[in-house]
């Protein structure tokens, strides 16, 4: 993993930090974040705003991380599973990370990203179904969606954009309904699929992919093509 300080002008290593498939890199504030992925499900954390960062988590048996989330009352929540969808499990960690459970009610489905919404509401995602709880990560009930999700970004617990690779959505009810705002092609011919949703604001949406980017300036509403050229790992 690597780390700028002028904008992305140079790169330094980040010491300390090592591992295969290093899936992805989440700050919480200006101190605390994690970096994660990798075959031995590994996570980094650090408390000094990435001078300095600390192994607390490694499992070769629960695949790679793929989420991780922290709650407003302080949970981490880790989301794992691997390519060929053998190995799957929720982690939760009451202690800053010191230490971790499984939450075997939800072992047996293959988790992909989590969010929380509000300090009791989150949502957990996989390839075929959708969970979520009200109690801050207690207990979590399956959501009847027809469709799989594969990113998400919630203005609050009621509005959210939802994307399943070629269609994002938009929610005023908590899921309940959803309106189609981007639709893209599945053809080969004309293949500019939506991606992962990142917000800068409530306005400012981006959707990336491994084939296009588009943005959104009015909440998702309307959204604009920036360009069609290769985005490969970008993600």
């Amino acid at each position: 993993a690597f780390k700028t300080s002028d904008g992305g002008l140079t790169w330094q290593v980040i010491p300390g930090v090592s591992g295969s498939s290093i899936e992805g890199i989440e700050f919480f504030d200006a101190t605390n974040g994690f970096i994660y992925g990798g075959n031995a499900a590994l996570l980094f954390q650090t408390k000094d705003g990435g001078l300095t960062w600390d192994r607390v988590f490694e499992n070769y048996g629960l695949g790679h991380i793929r989420s991780v989330e922290r709650s407003q009352t302080g949970k981490i929540f880790l989301a794992h599973s691997d390519d060929s969808g053998t190995t799957r499990a929720l982690n939760v960690s009451d202690d800053d990370g010191a230490t971790w459970r499984v939450l075997q009610e939800l072992s047996d489905d293959d988790f992909r990203r989590i969010d929380f919404a509000t300090e009791d509401v989150g949502y957990l995602f996989n390839t075929s179904a959708a969970f979520k709880t009200v109690d801050r990560g207690i207990t979590w009930n399956r959501l009847d969606w027809d469709r799989p999700i594969y990113s998400a970004y919630f203005f609050n617990e009621t509005d959210a954009l939802l994307s399943d690779r070629f269609v994002i959505y938009k929610t005023t009810d908590g899921g309940a309904t959803m309106d189609e705002v981007l639709v893209t092609s599945e053809d080969p011919d004309n293949y500019l699929p939506v991606g992962a949703l990142y917000g800068v604001d409530k306005n400012v949406i981006f959707s990336c992919s491994a084939y296009a980017l588009y943005r959104s300036v009015n909440g998702g509403n309307d959204w604009e093509l920036m360009n069609d050229q290769s985005f490969a790992n970008w993600q």
